[in-house]
């Protein structure tokens, strides 16, 4: 049991085993909340692992209501929250609200926010800048990876057509790298790898 007066709306298992718990609350900290009310009503998200503990939790809203509905966790292992707000810009928003002449609960816009890992709010996703080869595409045993002007190591990580992540690997500072596809079965996957400011990101297809 987590919270006190408080509203469950979403929980989604999460890549290690644990849970995203997501809602909205009207209550500062204390038990398991542990930041303070930013308005009449926040999100509130919380990470557990598998046996119930809390791992961390984030309270998020602006000077108004703030109502959770949905989360996912993203192939990068962040967070996406979504919902609805009636806040202008104040505590964790960075924008007015769209409706004109903003009344209150009753009068709300869309609001999704971005988390990292931790829980730590994620300002702005690495761009996509740079080119990342793949060759044969499609291919049957190994594809080869080429990036062009990687000067660090990079996060590579293939994810299969439903989200599953089902190969992770860190590379050093080689510009290419050969895959084995060996043992995955034939259909469509997606190829990322993450370096410093950089991403990296292409389709590839198993026959």
């Amino acid at each position: 049991m987590f919270g006190g007066g408080d509203q469950l709306q979403s929980i989604q298992a999460t890549a290690d085993s644990g849970f995203l718990l997501a809602g909205y609350s009207q209550d500062d900290s204390g038990a398991d909340k542990s930041e303070n009310s930013r308005g009449l009503v926040d999100y509130w998200v919380l990470k557990i692992n598998r046996l119930g503990t809390v791992e961390w939790d984030k309270t998020l809203g602006g000077s108004q209501g703030e109502t959770c509905e949905s989360a996912i966790e993203t192939r990068d292992g962040g967070f996406m929250i979504g919902g609805s707000s009636s806040s202008e810009k104040s505590g964790d928003k960075t924008q007015d609200s769209r409706t004109p002449n903003n009344s209150g609960l009753d009068d709300p816009d869309y609001w999704v926010v971005a988390l990292g890992p931790e829980g730590q709010a994620s300002v702005r996703a690495p761009s996509i800048s740079k080119s990342l080869t793949v060759y044969p595409n499609p291919a049957t045993s190994v594809a080869h990876l080429s990036l062009d002007g990687l000067t660090s190591s990079a996060l590579v990580t293939l994810d299969d057509a439903m989200g599953r992540r089902v190969f992770s690997s860190t590379l050093a500072e080689a510009k290419s790298f050969d895959l084995d596809l060996h043992s995955y079965p034939a259909g469509i996957y997606f190829l990322r790898a993450i370096s410093g400011g950089a991403q990296y990101a292409a389709k590839v297809v198993k026959e």
